[in-house]
C-alpha cells in the first residue's frame, strides 16, 4: 500500500512509469485528507526527480 511515508523510496526502488494512490491518504473520518494528499503528491514528485 503506498502512501506519503513510503511512496518516494517504492519509487526509487522500482522506478515505475506512474503511481496511483486508493488507501493511505484518509482522515480518521474515512474521507481523503488534503494534507495526506498534498504530501504524497510532493513525495512523488522527488521521487520520480530522483529516479
Amino acid at each position: 500500500m503506498q502512501n506519503p511515508s513510503n511512496v518516494k523510496a517504492a519509487i526509487l526502488a522500482t522506478k515505475p512509469a506512474g503511481v496511483d494512490v486508493h488507501t493511505g491518504i484518509e482522515a480518521k473520518d474515512g474521507r481523503k485528507d488534503y494534507n495526506l494528499t498534498k504530501l504524497f503528491i510532493d513525495y512523488c514528485k522527488e521521487g520520480f526527480a530522483d529516479q
